[in-house]
């Protein structure tokens, strides 16, 4: 999922979540990133456990803070 900071086809994404159940050497993974002027930004993993399973519903809230985004599962 991302978030984009100005219209899609855009470079600059302002946030990007990404779940990751088996992909390549990345297995229950978390990733939180951003994206400026084409030039992705240091990812994000740490977690403190994996709340997500195959199939399963989840919600999730995103709060939008002057300087952060803050995600709730």
């Amino acid at each position: 999922m991302n978030i984009q900071e100005t219209p899609a086809g855009s470079s600059d994404i302002a946030f990007h979540f990404d779940v990751r159940f088996n992909c390549g050497n990345c297995v229950n993974e978390i990733i939180r990133n951003s994206q400026s002027r084409s030039t992705w930004g240091s990812e994000e993993r740490h977690k403190p456990f994996f709340p997500f399973r195959p199939q399963a519903n989840f919600d999730l809230m995103i709060l939008c803070d002057a300087h952060a985004f803050k995600v709730s599962l």
